[in-house]
């Protein structure tokens, strides 16, 4: 089994560059596609099926900048893949250096309960694989064939969700997406994009751009009127 990786750029220091790119290489994986998004920003999604594209790895990985992977960890999600022929996506847990988890590495499908009732429930961390509605793109393992059958990411999606609309797509076409917490994988959350109310911003086009794409009109604005309730309440923290 053959694996290529693609990483896309954006504000990212040279040291965590290096740190991502080499833990890649040791774990055999010297296909890498590194796209640089400094100077000309297409987005996340576009430039990661730039990327893609250049691959012809049976699998593709998609992995953070600001993301390294441990040694010998890309084993158990290959060898699951193997196993699971149906399975056509993967993710890892993703933590810091402080080893704290990321509750927000992976989800169940979206609606309007799920994106408000999120925010306010405590989460626990499984322990056992399980299929889960998406994982996050900051590293995720998926079937080359399942990325062409989808065409990708979708290129309206500039940053955030694309990965949400991505797995909600697999699902549709037959492939099941399942969260490994076994497969751990170190990211230092939000260093591509520090300005706070840069993120937001494309967060909420994200999610409207979701919702419009996905549910009917009054779904569509209630889900605006949500997101401003919620931050009434406590401040948006993505």
């Amino acid at each position: 089994m053959s694996i290529g990786a693609v990483v896309v750029t954006f504000q990212t220091s040279a040291a965590q560059l290096q740190a991502c790119l080499a833990s890649l290489q040791q774990n055999g994986v010297t296909n890498q596609q590194v796209i640089n998004n400094n100077k000309n920003n297409i987005g996340f999604a576009a430039a990661a099926n730039v990327g893609a594209r250049q691959l012809t790895n049976e699998f593709i990985l998609f992995l953070n900048p600001d993301a390294a992977l441990l040694p010998n960890s890309l084993t158990l999600p290959l060898g699951y893949l193997s196993n699971h022929p149906k399975v056509g996506v993967v993710g890892p847990l993703l933590y810091n250096h402080n080893k704290v988890y990321e509750t927000k590495c992976y989800g169940q499908s979206v609606n309007l309960w799920s994106l408000f009732s999120r925010r306010l429930t405590p989460i626990s961390l499984p322990s056992n694989p399980q299929a889960v509605g998406w994982v996050s793109g900051g590293a995720m393992l998926i079937r080359r064939s399942v990325f062409e059958e989808l065409s990708g990411f979708d290129p309206s999606f500039f940053l955030y969700w694309e990965d949400v609309d991505l797995c909600r797509r697999a699902w549709l076409a037959g492939w099941s997406v399942h969260l490994l917490p076994s497969w751990r994988v170190l990211h230092q959350r939000g260093a591509s994009l520090s300005d706070q109310a840069a993120k937001t911003h494309l967060y909420d086009k994200s999610a409207d751009n979701y919702f419009h794409k996905h549910y009917s009109k009054p779904i569509w604005l209630f889900q605006r009127y949500l997101r401003w309730l919620y931050r009434l309440l406590s401040p948006l923290v993505d």
